[in-house]
């Protein structure tokens, strides 16, 4: 199921705005955006980027598009080329990087179909009850995340008690 988890405006997305000032020829199967026939069966991606420094560390996702567009493969480039160069220079980003690049790099950008999008447009709670959400919290990139986190936590008391500690 088609994970929207972060609103982002219509106006600030050109596909998304567009699709629901179209949703109606999209149904009948007469759309074309940017010479790429829209159906509901249409499938469309996002990526995500992770950016972190020392005590920042900070998370977007790219615009919703057509998976099949040339702007969805810049698109991936970029925002994973940014995470795996940008994304592990703080605490958290040890844990949200590998996140980000599981999600671009495994399964290729969150996905979805337009039908799925519109239903989470029209019925904002489909977002909550699908197991998505609940399946990229459980995923095991964060259980390693935590436990590299807690490892260098161990290793940095250490450093901190037989230098500082005497």
């Amino acid at each position: 199921m088609f994970l929207y988890s972060t609103f982002i405006p219509p106006e600030q997305e050109p596909f998304m705005s567009w699709l629901l000032n179209n949703e109606s020829l999209v149904r009948q199967g007469a759309a074309a955006y940017e010479g790429q026939r829209v159906t509901l069966e249409s499938k469309l991606v996002r990526y995500e980027c992770v950016v972190s420094a020392l005590l920042y560390t900070g998370r977007s996702c790219s615009p919703l598009m057509l998976a099949e567009s040339d702007d969805a493969r810049s698109t991936f480039l970029r925002m994973t080329g940014m995470t795996l160069a940008l994304g592990w220079w703080a605490v958290l980003g040890f844990i949200f990087a590998p996140l980000a690049l599981y999600t671009n790099l495994v399964k290729r950008g969150d996905k979805g179909t337009v039908s799925e999008f519109l239903e989470i447009v029209h019925n904002p709670g489909a977002a909550m009850k699908s197991d998505a959400w609940s399946s990229y919290v459980a995923s095991p990139l964060l259980a390693m995340g935590m436990l590299f986190f807690l490892v260098i936590a161990i290793f940095g008391a250490m450093f901190a008690q037989k230098f500082i500690g005497h």
